[in-house]
C-alpha cells in the first residue's frame, strides 16, 4: 500500500458489487424465497455454472434453466433471475466517483459480469455516463483475479500500474491487483464510507480533509 505523499494516481478502478451497489438484504436472504432449503448450497451450484459467462462465454439467463432443472426450480425461473438483477446503488459511493473526477483522476468501472446482468446495470445506473470508462469482463472475455484483465484495462487507459488505484471487495482481487504493481485497496460498503475516503485520499485521489 502507498502512504501519504502519494502522486495522483491517473485513474481509480471502481468494482461494482459491495463497492457502488448491492442487494438489499444479500443473496442468501433474497433467494430464500424461492430457495427456503440448501438456499447456500443452491447459491454455490449457481455461481459454479454461472462462471464462464462471466468470462462472456454464453448468457447467464440461458444456463440458469439448466441449473433450475437439477433442482426441479423451472417453475421459479422469472423470480429467480429477478434476484439476479436487483441491485440498489449506494448514493454515496456514487457521490465518491463524482468527487474523485472533479478532482483529476479518471474513474473507470471495473467489474465482473454477465453480460445480461451488466445490461441491466448500465440500464439502471448509467454507468457509461459516470464513468470514464467501463470494463466488464463478459466484454474483455477475462476476470478478476486474472492478471490479464487488469492488463487489458491498463493497456486501454494507457497506465503503468503503479499510476492505476484499484477499489474491490474481494480480498483475492485486491492481492491480483497489487501482484501486478497497483495500488489498491479492499473495501466493502458496509464498512462505511469514511473508511473509502481515507483510502481515497491516502493515495491522493481526493483532496486531504481540512
Amino acid at each position: 500500500m502507498t502512504g501519504l505523499g502519494s502522486p495522483e494516481p491517473g485513474a481509480v478502478l471502481w468494482d461494482a458489487d459491495g463497492v457502488l451497489q448491492d442487494l438489499p438484504g444479500g443473496w442468501v436472504a433474497a433467494m430464500a424465497e424461492f430457495v427456503p432449503e440448501q438456499t447456500q448450497e443452491f447459491l454455490a451450484d449457481a455461481w459454479r455454472t454461472e462462471r464462464p459467462t462471466i468470462s462472456g462465454q454464453g448468457r447467464w439467463p440461458d444456463l440458469l434453466g439448466e441449473v433450475l432443472a437439477r433442482w426441479d426450480l423451472v417453475h421459479h425461473y422469472d423470480g429467480i433471475l429477478g434476484v439476479w438483477h436487483r441491485m440498489e446503488a449506494s448514493a454515496e459511493s456514487v457521490s465518491l466517483v463524482t468527487q474523485v473526477r472533479a478532482a483529476g483522476p479518471r474513474c473507470a468501472l471495473a467489474t465482473n459480469q454477465d453480460a445480461a446482468r451488466a445490461e441491466v446495470m448500465q440500464a439502471e445506473f448509467d454507468y457509461a455516463t459516470l464513468f470514464d470508462a467501463t470494463y466488464y469482463s463478459c466484454d474483455l472475455g477475462v476476470a478478476k483475479p486474472d492478471p490479464a484483465y487488469f492488463r487489458l484495462v491498463l493497456d486501454d487507459l494507457g497506465l503503468d500500474p503503479e499510476q492505476a488505484l484499484f477499489i474491490d471487495d474481494t480480498a483475492r482481487n485486491v492481492a491480483a491487483a497489487r501482484e501486478l504493481g497497483l495500488r489498491a485497496e479492499q473495501w466493502s460498503i458496509a464498512e462505511g464510507h469514511d473508511v473509502l475516503r481515507g483510502h481515497l485520499r491516502r493515495h491522493a485521489a481526493l483532496p486531504a480533509a481540512d
